[in-house]
């Protein structure tokens, strides 16, 4: 497993710490925070895949694409891909002028649940290719 992939699911872990401990009380920035935790489970794999992607890049879908179609998580990343409007939608003005309402809580705490399903079944997974 590349020390860069270790790094982003690393970071994603905090990401999902944030996120968990903010849902309630911070949602905007939490929502935020779970497309970061997103993106950067992806990169992960892209980056253990050897798989280019733009740095800069918090477009979801766009990043998932890049996974190889046989990889096990692409689907459920692919999910996630609603996402990506967290990275701006919640954390500045609408179009109009006003604060964004916050994210629902429910769906929130589903992508919670799924993130945190998700990452150390990366992990494990990208320990056992390593070890091929």
């Amino acid at each position: 497993m590349s020390r860069k992939a270790i790094a982003f699911l690393d970071l994603a872990a905090t990401d999902l710490a944030h996120a968990k401990a903010n849902l309630r009380t911070f949602p905007r920035h939490a929502a935020f925070t779970l497309q970061q935790a997103s993106e950067k489970i992806i990169k992960a794999i892209l980056s253990a895949d050897g798989v280019a992607f733009p740095g800069t890049s918090h477009q979801l879908d766009d990043l998932v694409s890049r996974i190889p179609g046989a990889n096990p998580f692409r689907a459920d990343l692919l999910a996630l891909s609603h996402l990506t409007s967290a990275a701006t939608r919640y954390r500045y003005p609408t179009p109009h002028g006003d604060v964004p309402q916050d994210p629902p809580p429910t769906e929130m705490v589903e992508d919670l649940d799924t993130l945190q399903l998700l990452l150390p079944e990366v992990r494990a997974w990208l320990r056992e290719r390593k070890q091929r």
